[in-house]
């Protein structure tokens, strides 16, 4: 049975004053979430920019797991920021902020080339992310190579990602481990959130969790 209705009958149990539907509703969306759809995520991003919807990428694999969020160019949001000189009060200020598609984020190229400075400034854990965002891997033979293949591709130097992290990446694929998938999952809740309610200013444009660290760090790329 397609997945989509799967859940959607687990989620009405859960949520019976919540309508809930499966199927193609994209053309119905204030924003789309891809979850686990490696390869497809770009195409789906594609088609969420040419609808003006904004677009989610995420996914949870044993001890680790990312959220990749677009919110088109063009993104207002409100923020409550304190005023000077007054003690604890707060005025609501509006701001607009820019965002990327999956597609480019990947392939951006970054003006750092030295490996010490990448990795205070990116979590190697990025990197892996951003393979499986547009790839399927299955082994470590394969996230290695489609790992290799995109930091190559940005001209980045060697060392950036270790062989350790990969292998751990590589050995959670298909696993669930359900604290760290609450985290992201709670994460994910609370950025779509803000992106519907126009409150607050959503994750731009990377989010990785590592269980081991118990660490959620956010990026830009």
């Amino acid at each position: 049975r397609p997945r989509d209705k799967v859940l959607a009958e687990r989620l009405r149990v859960l949520n019976p004053l919540v309508n809930i539907e499966a199927g193609d509703v994209e053309d119905r969306c204030d924003v789309v979430v891809s979850v686990g759809n490696g390869r497809e995520a770009v195409e789906i991003n594609g088609r969420c920019r040419d609808k003006d919807e904004c677009f989610v990428a995420a996914d949870s694999f044993g001890l680790f797991g990312y959220i990749f969020v677009d919110c088109m160019d063009k993104h207002g949001y409100v923020e409550e920021v304190r005023v000077e000189g007054d003690a604890g009060e707060t005025r609501k200020e509006s701001f607009v902020a820019s965002y990327v598609r999956l597609q480019e984020s990947v392939r951006a190229r970054l003006e750092i080339s030295n490996v010490s400075r990448l990795k205070r400034k990116y979590p190697p854990l990025v990197f892996v992310s951003q393979a499986l965002s547009v790839g399927a891997c299955k082994n470590e033979e394969e996230l290695a190579a489609q790992v290799e293949k995109t930091l190559e591709d940005r001209g980045m130097p060697e060392g950036v990602v270790g062989e350790e992290l990969v292998k751990r990446v590589a050995s959670s694929l298909g696993t669930e481990f359900v604290p760290c998938a609450a985290v992201v999952g709670g994460t994910l809740a609370q950025e779509v959130l803000k992106i519907i309610t126009r409150k607050d200013q959503p994750i731009n444009n990377w989010y990785v969790y590592d269980a081991l660290q118990a660490d959620g760090i956010i990026c830009k790329l």
